[in-house]
Formats: C-alpha cells, structure tokens, sequence
C-alpha cells in the first residue's frame, strides 16, 4: 500500500506567484481553486505526504444544517451546495453521494433496555446490517433531501491537486516553511504581487525559506484502495512505508529560498507553529491563529466478498451509534460511513495525547483499533469478520472557540491562513479554498465568496500557548454544535 515517492525537483523554484504551506484538503481546495478560477499557478509545500494527516483519516461525512446558528453557518451552506459540481468536475473517483443518516441505539442482550420503545415496527430493523434490537432509531439527514452525504476525504483531497496541476501547473513539493523574510508592506502591494492588500498591513513576506528534499509528491489514489484478503496484523496508515515520511529516519534534506508574491497558511493544527515564524521584525507580537490539535482515532474495514459486502453496500447509511453490550457496560459511540468501495470507515476512542512535532509522529493509542472494531462487530456480522484495513490517528484542528481561523494573518498585506475548522474541516474545505484563493488573487473574498467576518484569525488578539483540547467522539460535539433537536435519537 505504500506509495512512491516522485521525483527529486533538481532546482527548487525561486519564486512562485501563490505558496500554500500545507498539502490536506484546504490547501488541496485553494490550489485547485487558484488554478480553475484565477488561473494562477500555485507552490504547494507538504513536509508529510498530501492528505497525510487528518484530510486522509477522516470520515467525509457532510451535513448541511447541523451548524446553524454558529458563526460557520454560512461557511457550511457555502461549501455543501460546492460539492454536487465539484465532485462532476472531479469524477466520480471522489465517493461523492447523498446518504441517509440515522442515529440508533443498539441493544445486544436479550432484554429490551427499560424505558426505549422500539425504532422499528413489525420487527423490521431501522439498519438491516445491524444485528440485534435497535432501539430508538431516528433520521437525522436522508439522500432524498440533500441535507446528509460522504465523500472520501482522501479521494478528494488528491483529485484536486490533480486537477490544478492539469489546470494551471500546480507542484506540490515536499518540503516545510522553516523562516520567513519580510518586506515593506505598502511597497508589497504595489508590486505585481497578487492579492497584496494596499491598506497596508506594515509589513509583507517577501520570501519563504523552505527545508526539504524537495521531491515532487506523488498525487496516486491507489494508496486509499482497499486491499482484499489483507491480515489484520498487516494493517498500518499507508503513509508508514514511504521512505522519509518517519522524522525519525534520515533523509536528505536542504534548504531553499523561494520569493512569494501571496503566502497561504493551511497547516492544520501545526500551523500554530507557523505563527511565531510570521511576526514581521517590529512587531509587537505574532499573530495567533487561535489552533489546537485533539486526537481521535479510526479504522477502515472491508467485509469478506458476498453477502455481508453486499448487505452494506445494498443499504447505505451514515450511522451515528449508541449500544448497550451483554455485560451492560459503557462502549464507544463510534460513527459508522459504509463507503461506495465496499469499505466501511468507523471513527471514535479519542484521548488527550499531545500533538507531536510532526504528522508522520502521529500514531494510534494502543488497543483503540481493537476497541473500534469489536464495537462494531458486536452489533454487526457483516463487520465482524472484517478485515483491518487501516489503524488510524489524526488530530483534529480545533480552536478555542469552536469556530474556524479564515482571513488574513494579522499584520502581513499578503498571508491568509485557513484552519482550525475541527470535524467538520473536510465540509468546509470547498468554500474555504475558494475564499483563500480569491483573496490570493486579490479579489474582496468577504464580497465575493461567503463573507468571513466573523471567523477571522484576529479575533484572538496576540499569539499564545493554546492547549490541546479533549474530543467527543461524535462529528457533532467535535465541532460543539449539536444536530437540530428533531434529528436526536
């Protein structure tokens, strides 16, 4: 499963128009987005692997209303309505559908629990490739509405730095910002430098200085194909085989200077390391980007061929799970996204680990893919003799308030940085890679796109230490938002 790694690039470019620091699915959608829109040819720097870390391990699971009332809401309504056209530009290679969602508690003992009345009438089962009684089954999005769907995260992230690479020459390089040089803003934006604002932030970046080894990423989607008869012991993330992906391993590595007309920040939660790295000489303090990382954890199964695959994939659903065990004891409340592949992605076990240094540092807690998978296949035998596809951890970008950093960094006329947008990152991605891109380009991102106001990075004042916060395991207490009331089980 591991993938190759591409060619050495001989001469790091010098310069490039757009240099967007950090290959997952927001830096994937502002360089497609630069590309189709703009026509500008984007540098996509990637000390990982694209869609290394949280853009390749999450679930895809979008939902349209789950967020209304927050400050994100228009963000959300936005990038959802992105996605129908996005994925026929794409293809079909995406996953991208509509699906039903259900939450359902599940009860595995011969007594019915007390005080549930039955989710299904006539014994019919709300989920009919859950074994057992299910209890108080409830819709919480359905396809035919267009309110709930799934998209590989992984997929999508790929086929979009395809794309602005046929488009407009995009190169993603691997490689990470290691410094900063700055110029005088006002002399900035009235260069040919797009998006370069002439209000005039003071100061401006004049060039990233990148260390790498500089080899040209590769974008195949086949390290995301689920693999038949694979062993359990055999599962790992598909980024651990590739040379140079460990830190721990000695690669050769060197350092570039590179001239950058518009900087784009799209790290995740390491692009709280970026901050301190972007305060121009002079400044009081460095911007704050308001980011954090939590952990959770996830694995992707593949029931055996026949008639347990073909039970999932005959009636798909999203499926958000509560379940009683036969010992009556407490369980995960995994969610649970049969994929179009055949696979089935499962996500849950959070826990406080800290956020390392660097995503090819990230690795599963011990015993959290068993504690995954055995939930499931209790309730479950089209997933109980599953094979393990991959045992999984990312960290999810959370900020302190919940909401996502979108908008200029404080001080600079030309760096914007996009993060911190927690569960729901893969959701938002679209609309915020549009965002980025226009105001790289140099167009009134607010008036154009979705205004962003209120989710701009300077809400938090000068930069700090932010802890790392704990995750729910569910998509909706990742994000703080809670679906609408009718939609709760």
């Amino acid at each position: 499963m591991a993938a190759v790694r591409g060619d050495a690039i001989a001469h790091p470019p010098k310069r490039a128009e757009v240099v967007i620091v950090g290959a997952g699915v927001v830096g994937a959608s502002t360089a497609f987005h630069l590309a189709r829109d703009h026509g500008i040819r984007s540098l996509v720097l990637e000390s990982n692997e694209p869609a290394g870390a949280a853009s390749g391990k999450a679930g895809g699971f979008l939902a349209r209303d789950w967020t209304e009332g927050s400050p994100k809401h228009e963000l959300v309504r936005a990038s959802f309505g992105l996605f129908p056209a996005l994925a026929a530009e794409l293809g079909d290679d995406v996953q991208f559908r509509m699906v039903d969602t259900r939450s359902v508690v599940a009860d595995t003992r011969r007594a019915g629990p007390a005080g549930l009345a039955a989710g299904t009438a006539s014994g019919k089962r709300a989920v009919p490739w859950l074994d057992g009684r299910q209890f108080g089954a409830e819709s919480m999005g359905s396809a035919s509405d267009g309110d709930t769907a799934q998209v590989h995260p992984g997929l999508l992230t790929l086929a979009l730095l395809r794309r602005a690479r046929e488009l407009a020459g995009t190169t993603v390089l691997r490689a990470s910002a290691e410094s900063f040089e700055f110029c005088d803003g006002v002399r900035k934006a009235a260069s040919t430098a797009p998006g370069a604002r002439a209000d005039a932030a003071p100061h401006a970046v004049r060039a990233v200085v990148a260390r790498g080894t500089f080899q040209e990423a590769t974008l195949d989607p086949s390290r995301f194909r689920p693999v038949e008869g694979l062993a359990d012991h055999e599962a790992a993330s598909p980024w651990s085989e590739i040379p140079g992906s460990n830190p721990g391993e000695k690669a050769a590595t060197r350092s570039a200077r590179i001239e950058a007309g518009f900087v784009v920040i799209c790290a995740g939660p390491w692009s709280a390391s970026l901050a301190p790295l972007l305060a121009a000489p002079g400044t009081a303090s460095p911007p704050a980007f308001g980011v954090s990382g939590a952990k959770a954890h996830s694995v992707v199964l593949l029931p055996a061929p026949g008639s347990p695959r073909e039970a999932l994939l005959s009636a798909p659903c999203a499926l958000f799970l509560d379940y009683v065990a036969d010992d009556a004891s407490a369980a995960e409340s995994p969610e649970v996204y049969p994929r179009p592949d055949g696979s089935v992605y499962v996500c849950g076990a959070a826990n406080d680990d800290p956020l390392p240094g660097h995503a090819g540092e990230v690795a599963p807690a011990p015993g959290a893919a068993a504690r995954l998978h055995g939930a499931v296949g209790t309730l479950s035998s089209s997933l109980r003799g599953a094979s393990l596809q991959l045992a999984q951890a990312c960290f999810l970008p959370l900020s302190d308030d919940g909401e996502p950093a979108v908008g200029p960094v404080q001080g600079l006329a030309n760096a914007a940085v996009g993060t911190a947008h927690g569960c729901w990152g893969i959701l938002m991605a679209p609309a915020t890679g549009r965002w980025l891109a226009a105001a790289a380009a140099g167009a009134d991102a607010n008036a154009t796109v979705v205004d962003l106001t209120a989710l701009s990075p300077a809400r938090f004042g000068a930069a700090t230490r932010r802890p790392v916060r704990s995750v729910d395991t569910r998509s909706a207490a990742h994000s703080g938002e809670a679906p609408p009331a009718k939609s709760r089980a």
